[in-house]
């Protein structure tokens, strides 16, 4: 399934591992093919694939 997250962070990094851990909490197990797009002023945008 794939999925989106929307976090604010200090950088790429960041709010890429924030959007996994996220995901992890759901419940998620598998999580693959994480892409992270600038919203700007420290927004983004992290889409995944996951699955349980």
């Amino acid at each position: 399934m794939i999925t989106s997250y929307e976090v604010v962070a200090d950088s790429t990094e960041s709010a890429r591992e924030m959007a996994i851990s996220q995901a992890r909490a759901q419940g998620y197990t598998r999580i693959e093919a994480v892409f992270t797009t600038s919203l700007g002023d420290r927004r983004y945008t992290v889409q995944m694939t996951v699955s349980r």
